[in-house]
C-alpha cells in the first residue's frame, strides 16, 4: 500500500526551513489530506500583501496549523 493511500493515521510533516515538526491526525487518505496542505500553503505563497494587509493575514487563523506556520516564518 503506498503511504498516500493509508487513512486512519497520525502523520508528521516536518518544516522545509526549520527544525519544526507538525503532527497531524486524518481518517481520510493521507494523500488528500496532504494536499490539502500543500494546496493552502501554496494559496497563500501566492498572495501579494501590503504592509498592513500582511499584518492583518498572519493574525487570522488558517485551517491547518501547517499554513499558520508557514506563512508566520516568512518576512
Amino acid at each position: 500500500m503506498q503511504f498516500e493511500e493509508v487513512s486512519e493515521c497520525i502523520y508528521q510533516i516536518p518544516c522545509k526551513n526549520c527544525d519544526k515538526v507538525n503532527v497531524g491526525e486524518t481518517g481520510r487518505n493521507l494523500g488528500v489530506r496532504v494536499g490539502e496542505h500543500n494546496k493552502e500553503v501554496e494559496a497563500k505563497d501566492i498572495s501579494r500583501f501590503t504592509r498592513q494587509s500582511k499584518r492583518s493575514a498572519e493574525e487570522q487563523q488558517n485551517k491547518s496549523a501547517i499554513t499558520d506556520h508557514a506563512t508566520r516564518k516568512k518576512t
